[in-house]
Order: structure tokens, then C-alpha cells, then sequence
């Protein structure tokens, strides 16, 4: 019986697994236009910015001001809450392309799809198991 267990705990592992893995699939980054750079972001966006001279930048938007974007580099953002983060400023001058990562509808209700059919895959598993492992009906 323990080993049973232990491949219905795997198989567990196996489906959470796999769902973390599909929530990254929600989200893509769109490329923003130029003229829509000011209008189109907003506090809190996660944008991808290749600069003029070649940096790649990946930001969580703190403030935008006429001149340019503050943000947070990705890679400091946990340790934002210490205040130990420095804010990036980077000129929209400076800006050859900017992305912002936007939730993808498609995407989505693939994710959802997905996790339905791991989920009715792993029930199903579990009740053929568990059928399997009852007493054969009738006596000796």
C-alpha cells in the first residue's frame, strides 16, 4: 500500500509541477510603439528595454516623468521591500525598443485547458489504481 501511495504523491508532485510550469505561458511581452511609450505604461508594468547602445534592461515601472522611465531591475525587485533596491532611470532618447508584458488571453485558456486535463488525467489514474488494487469479487 505505501508504494501505491508514493506514486499517487509522485504523480501529485508531477501535475503541480507542471501547472507552474504552464503559468509562465500567460504572460508575452508586446512591443510597445514609439508614440505610445508615455500613454501606453503605467506604475507597476514589467517592460523589457533595449537602449540605443545595446544594454538590455528589464524594469518594473516605479514612475514615469516626461523624460524618461524609473524602474526597478527584475533582479532587485525581491529585495524591494528592504529598501535596498536603487531605481534605473532610463531617457526615452535612449530607448531603441521597449516591451511590456501583458497577459495573453490565448495563452490562458490554453494554461486552464491544461490543468483540466491534468487534473481529469490525474483522477482517472487514481480510480483505475484504486479499482485495480480492490479484492477480486467472488470466493475461492
Amino acid at each position: 500500500m505505501t508504494m501505491k501511495w508514493t506514486g499517487v504523491r509522485t504523480r501529485s508532485i508531477s501535475v503541480v509541477l507542471i501547472c507552474a510550469v504552464m503559468l509562465v505561458a500567460c504572460t508575452s511581452f508586446k512591443v510597445v510603439k514609439p508614440d505610445d511609450i508615455q500613454a501606453g505604461l503605467k506604475a507597476g508594468d514589467t517592460v523589457k528595454i533595449v537602449t540605443k547602445d545595446g544594454k538590455d534592461l528589464e524594469l518594473k515601472i516605479v514612475t514615469i516623468t516626461p523624460e524618461a522611465i524609473v524602474g526597478t531591475p527584475l533582479s532587485s525587485v525581491a529585495t524591494a521591500e528592504a529598501g535596498e533596491v536603487k531605481e534605473q532611470r532610463v531617457e526615452f532618447a535612449d530607448i531603441a525598443k521597449l516591451e511590456r508584458r501583458e497577459i495573453s488571453p490565448g495563452k490562458t485558456v490554453g494554461l486552464v485547458a491544461g490543468i483540466l486535463a491534468a487534473v481529469a488525467a490525474f483522477v482517472l489514474i487514481s480510480i483505475a489504481v484504486a479499482i485495480a488494487s480492490l479484492p477480486a469479487a467472488g470466493g475461492v
